[in-house]
């Protein structure tokens, strides 16, 4: 092969691995010389040369429509003179399925019924065509283009080319793939890891997936034990959940994101929108260490004093269930916020009073009850919001939805009633709930302000319309938030902060980075709704949230503010979220939560002592020696603990810090010994020793009495 050719081949395995601004670069490089090439084939007449100028116009159209994969494989035939494949498939497919499915019903469970359920029109869409190597390959049409998801020449030689990009894949990384399609890539892909990684498979297409279930060997990929995978249209409302547990801090530095060739061009904005997810979950992790090592211990004892009101309380899966089974879909819910421009039409909401549900965020409650306006329900979940808020008595009156961990003046105080939401921390006594009812409470995903909170409360409820108000997300007219809003509240911003937005009037207004990051969060869940739920912007000022209909709250409430419904006795009606026996079982279970500390402490001080002396030997040393094997033994015992001990998960709250020091780079730092993971080992335990002093103190002092005084019915 000519130096000339071998250069086209390179440019095929960028194409290959996806590398799509290096390939193109090369690619346009190549171009003359390729243009070179075509004049040669089409000053000839000869049969053989009108086959060729076929193949050349197919290489013209996979260039236009940026399909990368074909491109590859006609580098690679005109390279290696390949001959013209196969046109059809033809295999008895029935074992593989048979396989594939018995795979995914073990995986997938409660989920498997939906694949089962998943009906695809015969719209030959997607379709497979057989491969120079015999295998099949799945295509899509798109774009008036008939793109393939895996080399039509060699699709193994393509797939271990993809995975050669990547290497070995370092431990413990969290590795997200977009695209699934025959499964030959992702497997080659799994021959880089060692076990260690966690693993997300998120396929855009159904059809797609149902043909590779059919024709493709799926089923030891389905099998493995780190891989999650989520399927668009069948289970693609957990790929949010999914990302959230494979991403932490310790591994955000460490994520590997693969894209499959043509996926992200057959489908643009779905990856789009899957990458901006990712982005997200990234900074998230940042900003919950952040508010971790500021709130966590306030956090920790805001669960404690809320614990009894959650037992006796009600929940938002119980509001959703009993919405779910009387909600008229035509009644918006109206959500307001305390964005300055909520001054200009905070009093025209008295009309939708009755006819809408009006959800009042915690900063913005002031505002409406100094209008003599109660919204039909309150929100406020920031475990550090300022008291001051909360001072007028009236607001005792509201129902609320709060979270394990708000401020327990709310829950304290309350003579209607309040709605518990999981939110961050839940785990801590959640987990024991689960495991003795069966219950969860409900989860609100959440952009970090309790307007996102509010928002996701109303898409759970089954509210097909939103109207948001006061939701300026800028500094309309200079001023932060509504009048009359505490001071305190209004934190000072930094000029390196500030950003600016696009406003509804066309013009560009100040914001800070926070402000900015929520509306990107609104902005985002609005994209992922879209055909499901209408959201109106009836702010009147502040920035252009994207994807939203923007109108005149008058208009809005004229337009669909029609029906009567009253909320309060439904919120009434709706049942506690434990019997009387379930909360006796759980006071009983959590007054001995004090005694469970204590057999904790013991465990922590025995892997004190096997890191200890672990420290200092060599592998060689630990292997020789039974003393030192038995060290290492408890030592992995005391690593798992918190799968076990959910009152481990309570001690880390108050140990946040001491837990990030000696984890920080655990996962990416090279070459550790195991003296250094000892070191770090003990240093962490003894960490955990004295958050668990504290913790001792707190559930004395906060937790017990609290539990001493449920009556339980």
């Amino acid at each position: 092969m000519t130096q000339s050719r071998e250069r086209w081949i390179q440019c095929a395995e960028l194409f290959y691995q996806n590398r799509e601004q290096e390939a193109y670069q090369t690619i346009g490089e190549l171009l003359p010389e390729i243009n070179q090439y075509i004049q040669n084939i089409a000053g000839t007449q000869t049969a053989e040369a009108a086959k060729a100028i076929v193949h050349v116009q197919q290489f013209l159209e996979a260039y236009q429509k940026y399909d990368q994969l074909a491109i590859a494989d006609w580098l690679c035939e005109e390279a290696a003179g390949a001959q013209s494949l196969p046109n059809r498939l033809s295999e008895d497919t029935g074992e593989v399925l048979r396989e594939n499915e018995a795979a995914l019903q073990q995986k997938w469970k409660d989920q498997y019924e939906n694949y089962k359920n998943l009906y695809i029109q015969d719209s030959q869409r997607c379709s497979l065509k057989q491969a120079g190597d015999q295998m099949p390959v799945l295509q899509v049409v798109s774009q008036d283009h008939i793109y393939r998801l895996n080399s039509m020449n060699d699709t193994k030689a393509a797939s271990e080319c993809y995975a050669r990009r990547y290497g070995k894949i370092q431990d413990y990384a969290g590795i997200c793939i977009y695209g699934l399609a025959d499964g030959r890539i992702v497997r080659e892909l799994l021959k880089n890891c060692n076990g260690t990684q966690e693993i997300l498979i998120y396929e855009p297409d159904a059809e797609v997936f149902a043909q590779a279930m059919h024709h493709c060997r799926l089923d030891d990929i389905i099998r493995e034990e780190k891989v999650r995978l989520v399927v668009d249209g069948i289970n693609g409302w957990s790929l949010g959940k999914n990302m959230e547990e494979i991403i932490t801090y310790q591994n955000k530095d460490l994520l590997v994101q693969c894209i499959l060739p043509n996926y992200d061009v057959v489908y643009s904005e779905k990856c789009r929108i899957y990458v901006d997810e990712m982005i997200r979950f990234m900074k998230k992790e940042v900003f919950n260490k952040n508010t971790e090592l500021l709130r966590g211990a306030q956090i920790a004892d805001n669960l404690m004093q809320n614990l009894p009101a959650l037992l006796e309380g009600a929940s938002v899966e119980g509001m959703q269930t009993y919405f779910g089974e009387h909600l008229d879909t035509e009644v918006p819910a109206i959500i307001v916020s305390a964005g300055p421009s909520l001054d200009k039409n905070i009093r025209m909401l008295k009309r939708a009073k009755g006819h809408a549900f009006l959800i009042g965020v915690d900063s913005a409650l002031k505002a409406l009850l100094r209008e003599e306006i109660r919204p039909d329900i309150a929100i406020s979940i920031d475990p550090g919001k300022n008291p001051e808020l909360f001072t007028d008595d009236r607001l005792n009156e509201l129902p609320f939805v709060v979270a394990g961990f708000s401020l327990p003046m709310i829950v304290r105080k309350n003579r209607s009633r309040v709605f518990f939401a999981e939110g961050y921390g839940s785990e801590i006594f959640g987990r024991t709930i689960e495991e003795q009812t069966g219950t969860k409470l409900g989860k609100l995903e959440t952009g970090g302000s309790v307007a996102t909170d509010a928002f996701s409360l109303a898409v759970r409820l089954g509210f097909k319309r939103i109207i948001l108000v006061g939701q300026d997300l800028a500094f309309t007219g200079g001023q932060t938030h509504v009048s009359g809003f505490a001071e305190c509240e209004a934190n000072e911003r930094e000029d390196d902060s500030l950003t600016e937005v696009e406003g509804m009037d066309g013009t560009m207004l100040r914001t800070d980075i926070q402000m900015a990051y929520y509306k990107e969060w609104f902005e985002r869940r609005i994209r992922m709704l879209q055909g499901e739920v209408e959201v109106i912007n009836a702010t009147e000022g502040g920035a252009r949230i994207y994807g939203t209909r923007e109108m005149t709250l008058a208009d809005a409430i004229a337009q669909w503010c029609t029906k009567t419904v009253d909320f309060k006795q439904w919120l009434m009606k709706i049942p506690c979220t434990f019997s009387n026996a379930q909360q006796r079982r759980l006071k009983e279970i959590f007054l001995q939560t004090e005694q469970e500390l204590l057999s904790l402490e013991e465990m922590l001080r025995e892997g004190v002592a096997a890191y200890e002396l672990l420290i200092g030997k060599s592998e060689q040393e630990i292997a020789g020696s039974p003393e030192c094997r038995q060290a290492l033994e408890m030592a992995e015992r005391v690593n798992h603990l918190e799968e076990t001990e959910s009152t481990l998960i309570l001690v880390k709250m108050y140990a946040l810090e001491e837990e990030y020091q000696a984890t920080e780079d655990i996962y990416s730092a090279k070459e550790l010994s195991i003296s250094d993971i000892a070191r770090r080992g003990k240093d962490l335990l003894e960490g955990y020793l004295k958050g668990l002093q504290m913790c001792k103190e707190r559930v004395h002092t906060l937790l017990l009495p609290g539990l001493e005084k449920m009556q339980c019915g």
